[in-house]
């Protein structure tokens, strides 16, 4: 993981059923991003997003990922 962000709009408690929607926000070569967004009873409670780099465990240079290697093995 590269960033981090969270935007708290209310608080949640220890027993509240939460739902957390997760989607890819952006995919662009080595780097991606997760957007989310955290629900309760229908109503957003918290936001945020993560950005993330892949690379090969033998080289720390970012690399492309895997779904824009079209079928490649890497």
């Amino acid at each position: 993981m590269l960033e981090s962000h969270v935007r708290y709009r209310q608080p949640a408690a220890f027993d509240d059923r939460l739902r957390v929607h997760a989607r890819v926000g952006e995919l662009r070569g080595a780097r991606f991003r997760f957007d989310y967004e955290i629900t309760r009873d229908g109503e957003v409670i918290a936001d945020g997003w993560t950005s993330h780099a892949c690379r090969r465990r033998e080289d720390p240079a970012p690399d492309a990922h895997p779904a824009d290697s079209g079928g490649r093995d890497r």
